[in-house]
Protein backbone atom coordinates (compact mmCIF):
# COMPACT_ATOMS: atom_id res chain seq x y z
CA UNK A 1 0.00 0.00 0.00
CA UNK A 2 1.60 3.56 -1.01
CA UNK A 3 1.86 5.80 1.73
CA UNK A 4 0.12 9.02 2.00
CA UNK A 5 1.57 12.48 2.65
CA UNK A 6 -0.94 14.21 5.43
CA UNK A 7 -0.80 17.82 5.83
CA UNK A 8 -2.94 19.53 8.31
CA UNK A 9 -2.93 24.11 7.89
CA UNK A 10 -2.38 26.36 10.78
CA UNK A 11 -5.77 28.53 11.35
CA UNK A 12 -4.59 31.64 12.90
CA UNK A 13 -7.47 30.43 15.63
CA UNK A 14 -6.22 30.08 18.63
CA UNK A 15 -8.21 26.70 20.01
CA UNK A 16 -7.86 25.47 17.30
CA UNK A 17 -4.07 25.51 16.74
CA UNK A 18 -3.63 24.88 20.34
CA UNK A 19 -5.28 21.25 19.62
CA UNK A 20 -3.48 21.03 16.28
CA UNK A 21 -0.29 21.57 18.34
CA UNK A 22 -1.67 19.16 21.06
CA UNK A 23 -2.77 16.60 18.42
CA UNK A 24 1.16 16.84 16.99
CA UNK A 25 1.71 16.02 20.44
CA UNK A 26 0.05 12.90 20.66
CA UNK A 27 1.11 11.86 17.66
CA UNK A 28 4.72 12.12 18.79
CA UNK A 29 4.10 10.11 21.96
CA UNK A 30 2.28 7.56 19.69
CA UNK A 31 4.80 7.30 17.19
CA UNK A 32 7.84 5.63 19.34
CA UNK A 33 9.57 3.70 15.62
CA UNK A 34 9.11 7.31 13.98
CA UNK A 35 6.89 5.63 11.39
CA UNK A 36 4.49 8.47 10.82
CA UNK A 37 7.67 11.00 10.09
CA UNK A 38 6.02 13.95 11.55
CA UNK A 39 7.29 17.29 10.61
CA UNK A 40 5.60 20.92 12.19
CA UNK A 41 6.22 23.28 9.97
CA UNK A 42 5.96 27.35 9.80
CA UNK A 43 2.60 27.08 9.33
CA UNK A 44 1.47 23.31 9.03
CA UNK A 45 1.65 19.46 10.77
CA UNK A 46 2.54 17.17 8.21
CA UNK A 47 2.98 13.51 8.48
CA UNK A 48 2.68 9.98 6.32
CA UNK A 49 0.29 7.29 6.48
CA UNK A 50 0.10 3.76 5.06
CA UNK A 51 -2.17 2.38 6.70
CA UNK A 52 -5.70 4.36 7.75
CA UNK A 53 -7.11 2.02 9.57
CA UNK A 54 -4.48 1.12 11.81
CA UNK A 55 -3.89 4.47 12.27
CA UNK A 56 -7.66 5.30 14.03
CA UNK A 57 -7.06 2.14 15.88
CA UNK A 58 -4.13 3.26 17.58
CA UNK A 59 -5.14 6.88 17.65
CA UNK A 60 -8.40 5.88 19.08
CA UNK A 61 -6.24 3.94 21.89
CA UNK A 62 -4.08 6.49 22.63
CA UNK A 63 -7.01 9.31 23.81
CA UNK A 64 -8.96 6.82 25.74
CA UNK A 65 -5.97 4.87 27.35
CA UNK A 66 -3.54 7.52 27.83
CA UNK A 67 -5.09 11.04 27.45
CA UNK A 68 -8.69 10.57 29.27
CA UNK A 69 -7.00 8.01 31.47
CA UNK A 70 -4.41 10.82 32.99
CA UNK A 71 -7.03 13.29 32.98
CA UNK A 72 -8.94 11.06 35.27
CA UNK A 73 -5.90 10.25 37.34
CA UNK A 74 -5.88 13.98 37.82
CA UNK A 75 -8.59 13.64 39.26
CA UNK A 76 -7.95 11.68 42.06
CA UNK A 77 -6.15 14.51 43.79
CA UNK A 78 -9.95 15.05 45.48
CA UNK A 79 -9.70 12.12 46.96
CA UNK A 80 -6.33 13.47 48.47
CA UNK A 81 -4.01 10.71 46.90
CA UNK A 82 -0.18 11.63 47.22
CA UNK A 83 1.36 13.26 44.27
CA UNK A 84 4.41 10.75 44.22
CA UNK A 85 1.30 8.11 44.03
CA UNK A 86 -0.80 10.08 40.99
CA UNK A 87 2.62 10.43 39.02
CA UNK A 88 3.29 6.85 39.51
CA UNK A 89 -0.24 6.17 37.76
CA UNK A 90 0.57 8.87 34.96
CA UNK A 91 3.64 6.88 33.85
CA UNK A 92 2.25 3.76 34.09
CA UNK A 93 -0.23 1.60 31.65
CA UNK A 94 -4.24 1.71 32.67
CA UNK A 95 -4.67 -1.79 33.29
CA UNK A 96 -1.69 -1.60 36.03
CA UNK A 97 -4.18 1.24 38.21
CA UNK A 98 -5.56 -1.39 40.81
CA UNK A 99 -1.90 -3.23 41.33
CA UNK A 100 -0.32 0.68 42.06
CA UNK A 101 -3.23 1.59 44.13
CA UNK A 102 -2.82 -1.99 46.61
CA UNK A 103 0.74 -1.74 46.39
CA UNK A 104 0.73 1.81 47.87
CA UNK A 105 -1.70 0.89 50.69
CA UNK A 106 -5.30 2.10 49.11
CA UNK A 107 -8.31 1.06 51.23
CA UNK A 108 -9.56 -1.09 49.71
CA UNK A 109 -13.09 0.44 49.25
CA UNK A 110 -11.42 3.57 47.72
CA UNK A 111 -9.99 0.92 44.86
CA UNK A 112 -13.08 -0.20 44.21
CA UNK A 113 -14.42 3.57 43.64
CA UNK A 114 -11.20 4.73 41.40
CA UNK A 115 -11.78 0.96 39.57
CA UNK A 116 -15.24 1.99 38.80
CA UNK A 117 -14.89 5.94 38.23
CA UNK A 118 -11.99 4.82 35.90
CA UNK A 119 -14.37 2.58 33.62
CA UNK A 120 -16.39 5.82 32.93
CA UNK A 121 -14.41 8.50 31.75
CA UNK A 122 -15.67 11.22 29.42
CA UNK A 123 -13.98 14.13 28.19
CA UNK A 124 -13.41 16.89 29.97
CA UNK A 125 -16.14 20.17 30.45
CA UNK A 126 -18.12 18.69 28.05
CA UNK A 127 -20.59 17.33 31.06
CA UNK A 128 -23.69 17.87 29.13
CA UNK A 129 -22.52 16.83 25.69
CA UNK A 130 -24.96 14.41 24.15
CA UNK A 131 -21.80 12.52 22.03
CA UNK A 132 -18.45 12.86 24.69
CA UNK A 133 -19.85 13.77 27.86
CA UNK A 134 -22.28 12.43 30.09
CA UNK A 135 -25.54 13.11 28.26
CA UNK A 136 -23.84 10.44 25.74
CA UNK A 137 -25.64 8.11 28.77
CA UNK A 138 -22.44 5.37 28.30
CA UNK A 139 -18.81 5.37 27.98
CA UNK A 140 -19.57 2.88 25.37
CA UNK A 141 -21.46 5.53 23.13
CA UNK A 142 -18.57 8.17 24.21
CA UNK A 143 -15.99 5.98 22.13
CA UNK A 144 -18.76 4.72 19.19
CA UNK A 145 -18.64 8.98 18.16
CA UNK A 146 -15.34 8.87 19.24
CA UNK A 147 -14.11 6.43 16.48
CA UNK A 148 -16.96 7.98 14.11
CA UNK A 149 -15.04 11.17 14.51
CA UNK A 150 -11.68 9.60 14.31
CA UNK A 151 -12.66 8.24 10.56
CA UNK A 152 -14.38 10.59 9.18
CA UNK A 153 -10.90 12.78 9.72
CA UNK A 154 -8.25 10.13 8.48
CA UNK A 155 -11.17 9.88 5.63
CA UNK A 156 -10.93 13.32 4.78
CA UNK A 157 -7.01 13.49 5.20
CA UNK A 158 -7.12 10.94 2.35
CA UNK A 159 -9.41 12.97 0.32
CA UNK A 160 -11.98 10.67 0.69
CA UNK A 161 -15.11 12.33 1.50
CA UNK A 162 -17.91 10.06 0.50
CA UNK A 163 -18.74 9.56 4.07
CA UNK A 164 -19.45 13.09 5.44
CA UNK A 165 -21.59 13.41 2.29
CA UNK A 166 -24.59 11.57 3.91
CA UNK A 167 -24.14 14.26 6.98
CA UNK A 168 -25.28 16.68 4.56
CA UNK A 169 -23.27 20.01 3.39
CA UNK A 170 -24.01 23.27 5.41
CA UNK A 171 -22.31 26.50 5.50
CA UNK A 172 -18.32 26.85 5.49
CA UNK A 173 -16.85 26.11 9.10
CA UNK A 174 -16.17 29.92 10.44
CA UNK A 175 -13.18 28.27 12.10
CA UNK A 176 -10.81 27.33 9.31
CA UNK A 177 -12.43 28.43 6.63
CA UNK A 178 -11.64 25.51 4.63
CA UNK A 179 -14.15 22.45 5.17
CA UNK A 180 -17.90 22.63 5.09
CA UNK A 181 -19.90 22.19 8.22
CA UNK A 182 -22.14 19.24 8.25
CA UNK A 183 -25.51 19.72 8.50
CA UNK A 184 -26.79 16.19 10.06
CA UNK A 185 -24.15 15.70 13.17
CA UNK A 186 -22.59 12.56 14.70
CA UNK A 187 -24.97 10.13 17.41
CA UNK A 188 -24.98 6.64 18.65
CA UNK A 189 -28.22 6.20 17.75
CA UNK A 190 -27.31 5.21 14.29
CA UNK A 191 -24.03 4.84 12.22
CA UNK A 192 -23.50 6.22 9.08
CA UNK A 193 -24.05 3.81 6.73
CA UNK A 194 -27.98 4.60 7.79
CA UNK A 195 -27.85 8.21 7.84
CA UNK A 196 -29.36 9.10 4.64
CA UNK A 197 -32.31 6.45 5.30
CA UNK A 198 -33.56 7.77 8.42
CA UNK A 199 -36.22 10.63 8.00
CA UNK A 200 -35.17 14.33 8.26
CA UNK A 201 -37.54 14.64 11.25
CA UNK A 202 -35.82 12.30 13.03
CA UNK A 203 -32.01 13.34 12.08
CA UNK A 204 -30.67 14.89 14.34
CA UNK A 205 -29.39 18.47 12.91
CA UNK A 206 -26.07 19.72 14.15
CA UNK A 207 -26.25 23.08 16.48
CA UNK A 208 -23.74 25.55 17.59
CA UNK A 209 -22.84 25.37 20.90
CA UNK A 210 -19.72 25.29 23.30
CA UNK A 211 -20.43 21.57 23.02
CA UNK A 212 -19.24 21.37 19.79
CA UNK A 213 -16.57 24.11 20.07
CA UNK A 214 -14.79 26.12 22.41
CA UNK A 215 -16.15 29.67 23.71
CA UNK A 216 -19.61 29.10 21.12
CA UNK A 217 -21.99 29.52 24.01
CA UNK A 218 -24.85 27.85 25.00
CA UNK A 219 -27.25 26.77 21.86
CA UNK A 220 -29.02 29.16 20.10
CA UNK A 221 -26.69 31.80 21.74
CA UNK A 222 -23.71 31.94 19.64
CA UNK A 223 -21.22 34.53 20.04
CA UNK A 224 -21.40 37.37 17.42
CA UNK A 225 -17.76 37.61 17.11
CA UNK A 226 -17.75 34.11 15.54
CA UNK A 227 -19.69 35.97 12.30
CA UNK A 228 -22.94 35.44 11.16
CA UNK A 229 -25.11 33.16 13.05
CA UNK A 230 -26.61 29.74 10.78
CA UNK A 231 -29.50 27.72 10.86
CA UNK A 232 -27.22 25.31 10.53
CA UNK A 233 -23.67 24.57 12.50
CA UNK A 234 -20.69 26.47 11.34
CA UNK A 235 -18.19 24.26 12.71
CA UNK A 236 -16.87 21.43 10.78
CA UNK A 237 -15.79 18.00 11.94
CA UNK A 238 -12.66 18.67 11.72
CA UNK A 239 -12.58 21.68 13.91
CA UNK A 240 -14.60 19.67 16.42
CA UNK A 241 -11.66 17.16 16.17
CA UNK A 242 -8.98 19.51 16.79
CA UNK A 243 -11.44 21.15 19.85
CA UNK A 244 -11.23 17.75 21.61
CA UNK A 245 -7.51 17.75 21.53
CA UNK A 246 -7.57 21.32 23.13
CA UNK A 247 -9.80 20.37 25.61
CA UNK A 248 -7.35 17.70 26.35
CA UNK A 249 -4.67 20.14 26.79
CA UNK A 250 -6.12 22.81 29.16
CA UNK A 251 -6.90 19.61 31.75
CA UNK A 252 -3.44 18.12 31.44
CA UNK A 253 -1.55 21.03 31.27
CA UNK A 254 -3.49 23.44 33.20
CA UNK A 255 -2.21 26.42 31.12
CA UNK A 256 -2.77 29.86 33.24
CA UNK A 257 -1.57 31.40 29.70
CA UNK A 258 -2.26 30.99 26.10
CA UNK A 259 -0.56 32.49 22.91
CA UNK A 260 -1.03 32.73 19.17
CA UNK A 261 1.12 34.10 16.79
CA UNK A 262 1.06 33.09 12.50
CA UNK A 263 4.51 30.98 12.64
CA UNK A 264 3.04 27.37 14.52
CA UNK A 265 7.22 26.55 14.94
CA UNK A 266 6.64 29.90 17.38
CA UNK A 267 3.63 28.96 18.57
CA UNK A 268 4.84 25.16 19.75
CA UNK A 269 7.40 26.62 21.59
CA UNK A 270 5.23 29.61 23.53
CA UNK A 271 2.94 26.98 24.85
CA UNK A 272 5.25 24.43 25.09
CA UNK A 273 8.65 26.08 26.78
CA UNK A 274 7.98 29.02 28.55
CA UNK A 275 4.86 29.67 31.10
CA UNK A 276 4.47 33.55 29.93
CA UNK A 277 3.71 35.89 32.68
CA UNK A 278 4.54 34.05 35.73
CA UNK A 279 8.13 32.97 33.90
CA UNK A 280 8.52 36.18 32.11
CA UNK A 281 11.13 37.78 34.66
CA UNK A 282 13.75 35.29 34.08
CA UNK A 283 13.37 33.97 30.77
CA UNK A 284 13.73 37.56 28.50
CA UNK A 285 16.41 35.97 26.87
CA UNK A 286 14.09 33.35 25.82
CA UNK A 287 11.91 36.11 24.42
CA UNK A 288 14.62 37.18 22.28
CA UNK A 289 14.91 33.94 20.66
CA UNK A 290 11.31 33.90 19.80
CA UNK A 291 11.04 37.72 18.89
CA UNK A 292 13.94 37.33 16.43
CA UNK A 293 11.98 34.94 14.92
CA UNK A 294 9.22 36.10 14.27
CA UNK A 295 9.74 39.89 13.37
CA UNK A 296 6.76 40.68 11.65
CA UNK A 297 4.57 38.28 14.04
CA UNK A 298 1.56 39.36 16.11
CA UNK A 299 1.52 37.68 19.25
CA UNK A 300 -1.59 37.36 20.82
CA UNK A 301 -1.84 36.51 24.41
CA UNK A 302 -4.92 34.94 26.63
CA UNK A 303 -5.02 34.23 30.35
CA UNK A 304 -7.45 31.22 30.88
CA UNK A 305 -8.91 29.51 34.09
CA UNK A 306 -11.69 26.92 34.54
CA UNK A 307 -15.65 27.92 35.49
CA UNK A 308 -17.32 24.68 36.78
CA UNK A 309 -20.22 25.30 34.49
CA UNK A 310 -18.86 27.16 31.88
CA UNK A 311 -15.26 25.78 31.20
CA UNK A 312 -12.76 27.19 30.04
CA UNK A 313 -13.05 30.23 30.23
CA UNK A 314 -10.61 32.50 27.87
CA UNK A 315 -10.02 36.47 27.73
CA UNK A 316 -7.66 38.22 25.50
CA UNK A 317 -4.96 39.96 27.66
CA UNK A 318 -2.27 42.16 25.06
CA UNK A 319 -1.14 41.56 21.23
CA UNK A 320 2.56 42.36 21.43
CA UNK A 321 4.05 43.22 18.13
CA UNK A 322 7.53 41.93 17.59
CA UNK A 323 9.19 45.73 17.72
CA UNK A 324 7.45 46.20 20.76
CA UNK A 325 8.40 43.17 22.42
CA UNK A 326 11.63 44.04 22.13
CA UNK A 327 11.71 47.01 23.24
CA UNK A 328 10.06 45.54 26.12
CA UNK A 329 12.87 42.97 26.58
CA UNK A 330 15.29 45.69 26.73
CA UNK A 331 13.68 47.79 29.36
CA UNK A 332 13.47 44.69 31.70
CA UNK A 333 17.18 43.83 31.27
CA UNK A 334 18.18 47.61 32.07
CA UNK A 335 15.77 47.14 35.37
CA UNK A 336 17.84 43.80 36.03
CA UNK A 337 21.09 46.17 35.18
CA UNK A 338 20.39 48.92 37.87
CA UNK A 339 21.83 48.69 41.08
CA UNK A 340 19.18 49.14 43.43
CA UNK A 341 19.97 50.47 47.58
CA UNK A 342 21.50 47.80 48.97
CA UNK A 343 19.81 48.69 52.43
CA UNK A 344 16.14 48.64 50.61
CA UNK A 345 13.86 45.48 51.25
CA UNK A 346 12.42 43.38 48.96
CA UNK A 347 14.58 44.16 45.60
CA UNK A 348 13.46 41.70 43.45
CA UNK A 349 9.61 41.83 44.54
CA UNK A 350 10.61 45.71 43.37
CA UNK A 351 12.04 44.22 39.93
CA UNK A 352 9.11 42.20 39.15
CA UNK A 353 6.82 44.90 39.64
CA UNK A 354 8.89 47.25 37.28
CA UNK A 355 8.77 44.56 35.40
CA UNK A 356 5.15 44.48 35.73
CA UNK A 357 4.81 47.97 34.59
CA UNK A 358 7.04 47.67 31.75
CA UNK A 359 4.76 44.44 30.50
CA UNK A 360 1.47 46.87 30.90
CA UNK A 361 2.82 49.31 28.70
CA UNK A 362 3.36 51.62 31.42
CA UNK A 363 6.96 52.75 31.11
CA UNK A 364 6.26 56.16 32.69
CA UNK A 365 5.92 54.42 35.97
CA UNK A 366 8.58 52.30 35.61
CA UNK A 367 10.93 54.75 34.48
CA UNK A 368 9.68 56.76 37.69
CA UNK A 369 10.57 53.99 40.29
CA UNK A 370 13.88 54.06 38.47
CA UNK A 371 14.43 57.73 39.22
CA UNK A 372 13.17 57.37 42.60
CA UNK A 373 16.06 54.31 43.88
CA UNK A 374 19.00 56.51 42.37
CA UNK A 375 21.05 57.15 45.51
CA UNK A 376 24.37 59.08 45.83
CA UNK A 377 26.18 56.82 47.98
CA UNK A 378 29.27 56.50 45.65
CA UNK A 379 29.74 58.49 42.64
CA UNK A 380 30.25 54.95 40.64
CA UNK A 381 26.81 54.06 41.83
CA UNK A 382 24.95 57.12 40.85
CA UNK A 383 26.93 57.59 37.67
CA UNK A 384 26.03 54.15 36.32
CA UNK A 385 22.55 54.27 37.45
CA UNK A 386 21.70 57.22 35.74
CA UNK A 387 23.84 55.64 32.28
CA UNK A 388 21.31 53.03 33.05
CA UNK A 389 18.24 55.52 33.16
CA UNK A 390 19.43 57.53 30.24
CA UNK A 391 19.15 54.31 28.24
CA UNK A 392 15.63 53.17 29.60
CA UNK A 393 14.31 56.54 28.49
CA UNK A 394 15.58 56.34 25.32
CA UNK A 395 14.76 53.14 24.43
CA UNK A 396 11.27 53.77 25.99
CA UNK A 397 10.84 56.84 23.84
CA UNK A 398 12.14 55.61 20.35
CA UNK A 399 11.80 56.83 17.90
CA UNK A 400 10.35 60.31 19.09
CA UNK A 401 13.99 61.04 20.38
CA UNK A 402 14.87 63.68 17.94
CA UNK A 403 18.88 63.93 17.26
CA UNK A 404 18.65 67.46 18.91
CA UNK A 405 17.34 66.02 21.75
CA UNK A 406 20.88 63.35 21.77
CA UNK A 407 22.96 66.47 21.28
CA UNK A 408 21.53 68.01 24.11
CA UNK A 409 22.13 65.31 26.31
CA UNK A 410 25.90 65.47 25.43
CA UNK A 411 26.08 69.35 25.88
CA UNK A 412 25.06 68.59 29.32
CA UNK A 413 27.28 65.83 29.63
CA UNK A 414 30.49 67.50 28.23
CA UNK A 415 29.22 70.46 31.08
CA UNK A 416 29.42 68.09 33.70
CA UNK A 417 32.66 66.34 32.56
CA UNK A 418 34.21 69.55 32.84
CA UNK A 419 33.32 69.97 36.75
CA UNK A 420 34.41 66.39 37.37
CA UNK A 421 37.56 67.40 39.68
CA UNK A 422 34.78 69.70 41.80
CA UNK A 423 35.16 68.79 45.53
CA UNK A 424 31.56 67.59 46.90
CA UNK A 425 30.55 66.61 43.57
CA UNK A 426 28.37 63.60 45.50
CA UNK A 427 26.52 66.31 47.50
CA UNK A 428 25.96 67.99 44.23
CA UNK A 429 24.92 64.76 42.68
CA UNK A 430 22.49 64.01 45.63
CA UNK A 431 21.15 67.46 45.66
CA UNK A 432 20.55 67.30 42.03
CA UNK A 433 18.50 63.75 42.21
CA UNK A 434 16.11 65.28 45.46
CA UNK A 435 15.88 68.20 43.05
CA UNK A 436 14.98 66.52 39.81
CA UNK A 437 12.28 63.78 41.78
CA UNK A 438 10.79 66.60 43.44
CA UNK A 439 10.69 68.52 39.49
CA UNK A 440 11.62 71.52 40.80
CA UNK A 441 13.35 72.93 37.60
CA UNK A 442 14.05 76.37 38.67
CA UNK A 443 16.41 74.99 41.54
CA UNK A 444 18.20 72.67 39.17
CA UNK A 445 18.69 75.36 37.23
CA UNK A 446 19.71 77.96 39.91
CA UNK A 447 21.50 74.88 40.70
CA UNK A 448 23.74 74.05 37.33
CA UNK A 449 23.86 78.33 36.67
CA UNK A 450 25.95 78.54 40.31
CA UNK A 451 28.20 75.66 39.71
CA UNK A 452 29.16 77.44 36.45
CA UNK A 453 29.84 80.65 37.78
CA UNK A 454 31.45 79.97 40.75
CA UNK A 455 33.81 77.31 38.85
CA UNK A 456 34.48 79.67 35.90
CA UNK A 457 35.68 82.60 38.47
CA UNK A 458 37.94 80.05 39.87
CA UNK A 459 39.68 79.11 37.03
CA UNK A 460 39.86 82.58 35.84
CA UNK A 461 41.81 83.47 39.54
CA UNK A 462 43.63 80.68 39.13
CA UNK A 463 45.02 81.96 35.56
CA UNK A 464 46.20 78.74 34.34
CA UNK A 465 48.28 78.56 31.68
CA UNK A 466 46.27 76.45 29.24
CA UNK A 467 43.80 79.03 27.67
CA UNK A 468 42.67 76.28 25.53
CA UNK A 469 41.41 74.47 28.82
CA UNK A 470 40.10 77.78 29.87
CA UNK A 471 38.16 78.32 27.10
CA UNK A 472 36.80 74.82 26.83
CA UNK A 473 35.34 75.15 30.38
CA UNK A 474 34.06 78.31 29.86
CA UNK A 475 30.92 76.92 27.61
CA UNK A 476 27.78 75.45 28.88
CA UNK A 477 24.69 74.29 26.93
CA UNK A 478 23.71 77.14 24.95
CA UNK A 479 20.31 76.79 25.88
CA UNK A 480 20.43 75.33 29.02
CA UNK A 481 17.47 77.50 30.44
CA UNK A 482 15.18 76.88 27.80
CA UNK A 483 16.36 72.68 28.46
CA UNK A 484 15.63 73.04 31.96
CA UNK A 485 12.40 75.03 32.05
CA UNK A 486 10.64 74.62 28.67
CA UNK A 487 11.52 70.34 27.90
CA UNK A 488 9.82 67.36 28.96
CA UNK A 489 10.17 65.32 31.61
CA UNK A 490 12.10 62.70 29.82
CA UNK A 491 14.57 65.27 28.55
CA UNK A 492 14.47 66.96 32.18
CA UNK A 493 15.88 63.30 33.16
CA UNK A 494 18.72 63.25 30.63
CA UNK A 495 19.74 66.55 30.98
CA UNK A 496 20.32 66.32 34.28
CA UNK A 497 21.44 62.59 34.33
CA UNK A 498 24.07 63.35 31.90
CA UNK A 499 25.41 66.15 33.82
CA UNK A 500 25.91 63.81 36.50
CA UNK A 501 27.33 61.05 34.49
CA UNK A 502 29.34 63.29 32.81
CA UNK A 503 31.14 65.00 36.56
CA UNK A 504 31.89 61.12 37.62
CA UNK A 505 33.67 60.54 34.28
CA UNK A 506 37.41 59.31 34.55
CA UNK A 507 39.95 61.19 32.18
CA UNK A 508 41.32 58.84 30.03
CA UNK A 509 45.05 59.70 31.31
CA UNK A 510 43.81 59.04 35.17
CA UNK A 511 42.88 55.16 33.85
CA UNK A 512 45.95 55.05 32.23
CA UNK A 513 47.81 56.23 35.67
Amino acid sequence: MSRQNCCILQSGEVVRDTGLLYFYNVLTEMDQEKELKLTLGRNHIGFELDDTKKFEDRLFNQIVNCELYRGSVQDLRSKKIADDILEELKLAPREKLAEILTNNQIPEKMIQGILKDSQEIYFPYLRNNGKFGGNAQSVSNVHQNLKELIHLFVENLSGKNEERKAYGEGAPCDVCLVETAPIYDITHKYNIEIVDKIPKKDQKIREDSKDTYTFRGSKHTTYNNYGNYHTHSAICFDCEFFNLFFLLYVKLNKPKYLVSCSNLKNMYLLQRRIRLKQDVYTMQSFYYQVAKETKADQIRMYSISIDSKKGPVMNCEEIIDYKELLCQIKLMDLVDVFLFPEARKGIEDLKKMIKRYILNRNYEMACQYLLSNIVANDGGTIALNYAVLIRFIKVMEGSKMEKREYAIGKSFWNFGYQLRGLDGKSTVAFRLTQLLKSGDRTQILNLLNHLFLVNSKKLKDEKQENKEEKEKFMKKPEMMTNDIMGSSDSLLTICVGNFIDGMFAVQKEDKEN
